[in-house]
């Protein structure tokens, strides 16, 4: 390892290197281990389903677009 240098506003005569030793994962084998040591474990979620929210948000969303049109419009035609 080198000394540390004083700051100085000239580069440096050597560049900075950089170390990255990358790990091999196998996620097939990690799966497989994982299965291996936990128990079956069932959590199940209850999903409601929001169909009159997607709807709504629909028509909030023609109404916005339809309303900068509008003022758009009005913006450019004056």
């Amino acid at each position: 390892m080198k000394a540390p240098q004083i700051p100085s506003f000239f580069k440096s005569s050597t560049a900075k290197k950089f170390n990255f030793q990358p790990r091999y994962y196998n996620e097939t084998k990690e799966r497989i281990e994982n299965l291996k040591n936990k128990e079956n474990i069932n959590i199940k979620f209850k999903r409601k389903k929001h169909k009159k929210n997607k709807f709504n948000r629909l028509i909030r969303i023609i109404i916005l677009v339809v309303f900068l049109y509008m003022i758009a419009y009005n913006y450019l035609i004056n």
